[in-house]
């Protein structure tokens, strides 16, 4: 037997699928069923998960600010510290000068690759905050379509008691007249106009709660959302702002508070990641079936499966639109004396059965006014009772679940936390590269590379000075004696210089 989705023709959305496909682990880390359940399993089931990441989180970030505590103290080893040049640098060979020159670059080219993907994540919001819209709006015209719809059907029901009333006075004219026989049609009308009214009155209040419900709704769902997002929005281009003027100020004092700060808010990204995730993949697993497990869910909660007349029985009706209708009785009263109405009026006016007529009865001009009434009543019936059928009530069904939550609203809120869960992932890895990049601030390790050495690193005046002395000790010295000389020495005829 098919589903009510493949009925109505659903299909899941990309992202309710990816959802759904989230890992699903119990106790033991063992992957079990995705399909959705009230069960106590089924909720541990979408909790290990990311529980488990979160975990892993927190534990990278321990790891991570111990190793900025390390590069404080300077007791870090070389997989975080950079090979650093100062003033006292002795030996700078070009080798050294040309690796520096290119871990710097290295590092920049990532801190910058890591700046853009915090800007595409942060803009995630923009695009999930477009679906929960989206779904909003459809929620809205669904509202507005219920509210338009009970409007009429009470204002209908208005109108027929106004037909019926006239059509009373003119049977009530016809009794005075002598034909006590229209006393029947009378009865017959009051019966017509109970089966509007009962249902009139069940739908009395709607129209006002409808309003109430959609104002609620864009306050709640519309503004406030909005104004969330917004804040959400700017304090992740504050963040990203706040990145960009360190590195033209290259303050080693002001990146370590922003690492220190930024690892926070990565600490609270974290937590909401995974409570986000859990009802993401809740929702994921529920939209993959909505209107099933809506039913099976109300069946066990409320029972009345086997009630025609319990509300299980009036929702399945509505969802399937199989068996009988819970209004189908005041519909088939109406127009089962609807039908008798017109069928005895037509008998008195023209004495066309055996119902004893007076003769005040036939070509009564009140009974005639009654019987060209019978045209409106039946009108108003069908809208009336059109107004309720099953399938525009199964179709804003299907809009305002299957499109307007499932579609949009799910997507939008599985947007918004792959935008959360990316952004809190590039802020971590922005913080490690500023963690390296931050030690290329001194002025020399920055203009390494694009000035000379000479400029950046200053001779030592003691250095001058021992230069200069062995200069002039090298001076001073004799140069070497020619063989000649040499003879005359040996003759001691000249004397050594």
């Amino acid at each position: 037997m098919p589903s009510v989705e493949d009925d109505l023709g659903y299909s899941p959305a990309p992202s309710v699928v990816a959802a759904h496909n989230i890992p699903h682990l119990d106790r033991s880390l063992n992957p079990v069923s995705h399909d959705f359940d009230s069960s106590s399993e089924y909720v541990e089931s979408i909790i290990v998960f990311p529980c488990v990441l979160l975990a892993l989180g927190i534990l990278s970030l321990f790891i991570y600010h111990f190793v900025c505590c390390c590069l404080v103290c300077k007791c870090c080893g070389p997989f975080i510290c950079v090979d650093k040049i100062t003033k006292e640098t002795k030996n700078v060979t070009p080798e050294r000068v040309q690796s520096i020159v290119s871990k710097r670059r290295l590092a920049i080219g990532f801190f910058f690759f890591f700046l853009i993907g915090l800007v595409v994540s942060n803009n995630m919001f923009v695009e999930g905050n477009k679906f929960i819209s989206k779904g909003s709006d459809e929620v809205v015209e669904v509202l507005d379509y219920l509210k338009g719809l009970t409007s009429d059907m009470v204002d209908q029901s208005s109108t027929l008691a106004d037909v019926v009333g006239n059509m009373t006075d003119s049977l009530n004219a016809a009794v005075s007249d002598g034909c006590t026989s229209a006393q029947s049609p009378i009865d017959m009308l009051d019966i017509v106009q109970d089966g509007s009214d009962s249902t009139a009155d069940l739908l009395d209040d709607v129209p006002d709660a409808m309003e109430d419900a959609k104002e609620f709704f864009i306050t709640y769902a519309e503004d406030r959302k909005n104004e969330i997002m917004d804040i959400t929005y700017y304090v992740g281009w504050f963040f990203i702002v706040l990145y960009m003027i360190g590195i033209v100020c290259r303050s080693k004092t002001y990146y370590r508070f922003l690492i220190a700060f930024s690892g926070l808010l990565v600490l609270v990204l974290t937590f909401i990641c995974c409570v986000e995730m859990i009802v993401v993949t809740f929702l994921g697993d529920v939209c993959m079936e909505p209107n099933t497990i809506l039913l099976d869910e109300l069946a066990d909660s409320m029972g009345g499966v086997n009630d025609p007349n319990s509300t299980y029985s009036m929702v399945k009706y509505y969802f399937t639109c199989e068996g009988n209708g819970p209004l189908d009785n005041y519909i088939t009263t109406s127009f089962n004396e609807a039908n008798n109405l017109n069928n005895t009026l037509y008998q008195l006016i023209t004495n066309s059965s055996d119902i004893n007529a007076e003769d005040a009865c036939v070509d009564n001009d009140d009974l005639k006014d009654a019987f060209a009434t019978m045209p409106d009543v039946y009108n108003i019936l069908d809208e009336f009772f059109d107004s309720i059928s099953c399938t525009p009530t199964r179709h804003i069904l299907y809009k305002l679940i299957n499109n307007g939550f499932c579609e949009y609203t799910v997507s939008g809120v599985f947007t918004i936390w792959v935008g959360l869960f990316v952004f809190s992932g590039v802020l971590f890895l922005l913080n490690f590269v500023a963690g390296i990049l931050y030690q290329y601030f001194d002025p020399i390790m920055w203009d390494i590379g694009s000035k000379p050495i000479a400029s950046l690193i200053p001779v030592d005046n003691d250095d001058d000075i021992d230069n200069n002395n062995k200069v002039e000790e090298f001076e001073n010295v004799a140069p070497p004696l020619s063989p000649n000389s040499m003879e005359m020495v040996k003759q001691n005829q000249v004397a050594p210089l």
